[in-house]
């Protein structure tokens, strides 16, 4: 079962009441998206799974290794550099989306390394969600 765009909406306003900004994306009522300057995002879409990502970019990661030089690395090597270096702030989240229920996978590609952190909400009320939700974005960046 899919929820349907008047769930996102009321989800929407809930946010809007209690003066939480959601990022405009351009998909209009179709998703609610929250991103931090550090690689950190929430995103709840039309299909219900709500996300909680945290990304590396994997071209900063090559030029933090090689520097200069023109020295070609794996991609294994780029990706095990960049599970480092998300290692701190996931290690410090990990415990708490877990038992949240949250699911923990990775999403990797030519130009970034993501963790990712889902979880369904398919059924929950727009107020579940809405609490869903605001504990994320609280155990994120604390307010």
């Amino acid at each position: 079962m899919m929820p349907n765009q008047g769930w996102l909406r009321q989800v929407k306003a809930l946010l809007d009441r209690e003066g939480i900004p959601v990022l405009e994306t351009g998909a209009d009522d179709e998703e609610i998206y929250f991103g931090w300057d550090e690689g950190c995002a929430l995103h709840l879409g039309a299909d219900g799974v709500l996300t909680c990502s945290f990304k590396v970019d994997l071209e900063e990661i090559r030029t933090l290794i090689s520097g200069d030089t023109t020295e070609d690395l794996s991609e294994d090597e780029l990706c095990r550099v960049a599970r480092e270096e998300l290692r701190p702030v996931v290690d410090q989240h990990r415990w708490k989306f877990r038992q949240a229920g949250f699911e923990e996978g990775i999403e990797s590609d030519r130009d970034q390394y993501v963790i990712v952190f889902s979880k369904p909400l398919v059924g929950t009320t727009p107020q579940e969600t809405f609490d869903v939700l605001k504990w994320c974005r609280q155990s994120l960046i604390g307010n």
